[in-house]
């Protein structure tokens, strides 16, 4: 980053164990997480969709953040195996949508470490990631 540009973007993978939670709870555990950590925590939208043919969660919330402004969060969250995957973007809200393009094709890109490369690659549609 250089000293004039303030701004900052994320693309972060994580794997967690489920616990045997419903993914359903486990999102509803975040979001909760997420308002009390930001208390200007606005959520934008919580879907359940299909992911790469397993069933999951598209979430976007913004908040204030203190060094950068306005940040706007999208995580996508699915459930397989006992593994729950979080792939999630951040970004300063003004830029957001211009790296969109990017973000939708690592997340199509997106593969569970022995899935078949036949298996089902289910594209999230623009509908399921714009608000």
């Amino acid at each position: 980053m250089r000293n004039s540009d303030r701004s900052w973007e994320a693309f972060i993978i994580k794997v967690n164990d489920s616990n045997n939670e419903s993914i359903s709870k486990l999102v509803s555990q975040s979001i909760a997480i997420q308002r009390q950590q930001y208390p200007d925590f606005h959520l934008i939208k919580s879907n359940t969709i299909s992911f790469k043919g397993n069933s999951g969660y598209v979430v976007k919330y913004q908040y204030q953040d203190k060094l950068f402004g306005k940040a706007l969060v999208m995580d996508i969250v699915m459930l397989k195996a006992g593994k729950v995957y979080w792939l999630s973007y951040i970004a300063e809200l003004t830029k957001f949508y211009s790296y969109m393009p990017t973000i939708q094709r690592m997340i199509h890109s997106f593969v569970v470490e022995g899935q078949s490369s036949n298996g089902t690659r289910t594209l999230l549609s623009n509908l399921d990631i714009l608000v």
